[in-house]
């Protein structure tokens, strides 16, 4: 326990709440969501969240697009198939995984693919930096669906990422994955959230 005096909240109970969130959040898988579809007006406020993250010089690098259509659904299974018979042999990627790699992105709540859109200025702004923004918005996701009651998975796969890349408008822009959302039974998504105490992780230099 630490042995310093915690200053008094600016907003009672905010960090508490926060703590909360943050330390709740968890990986819901794709094929655990449920049918039902998330309204869009829940997911552009998801996506207002997201875009609050630090970005540096205000480049904000993110661009998201709602893969929200059937046939793009279905297409994404479709791609992901193809994909995996060419890249693993038939013993690694056997048929019996085929039918639920058809149906994958067809049971998966609301699917946003993240963009990484780099400044026109990526000359003079280090592109670990941009990574970093966007990652931090894709954090801003999965606490924000998590504070709603929503489950979520960022999906980093190289099918994936490839899919996403038919998304790219210009030589400054990469796919780098995307986000499955929607509602879940919490009694059946038990997961494994332990971390190292924390004074495994810090050095204090005084």
């Amino acid at each position: 326990m630490s042995t310093y005096a915690i200053k008094e909240e600016p907003f009672t109970g905010l960090a508490e709440t926060v703590s909360a969130v943050i330390r709740s959040r968890k990986t819901v898988f794709a094929d655990e969501l449920l049918p039902d579809p998330v309204a869009p007006e829940i997911i552009e406020e998801i996506l207002t969240d997201a875009i609050w993250a630090p970005t540096h010089k205000l480049t904000q690098p993110w661009h998201f697009v709602v893969a929200d259509s059937r046939e793009l659904r279905a297409d994404f299974g479709r791609f992901m198939l193809d994909y995996y018979q060419k890249k693993y042999t038939i013993d690694q990627f056997p048929p019996s995984r085929y039918e639920d790699t058809l149906s994958y992105p067809l049971n998966g709540g609301t699917i946003v693919f993240l963009m990484m859109r780099r400044s026109e200025r990526a000359d003079v702004l280090p592109e670990w930096e941009e990574l970093a923004a966007v990652s931090c918005a894709a954090q801003n996701i999965w606490l924000s669906c998590t504070a709603r009651g929503l489950g979520t998975y960022w999906d980093t796969a190289s099918a994936t990422i490839a899919f996403g890349e038919r998304f790219i408008t210009s030589d400054l822009e990469q796919c780098l994955g995307c986000f499955f959302i929607g509602y879940y039974e919490e009694a059946r998504v038990q997961r494994n959230r332990k971390r190292k105490p924390l004074y495994t992780k810090l050095t204090w230099i005084k």
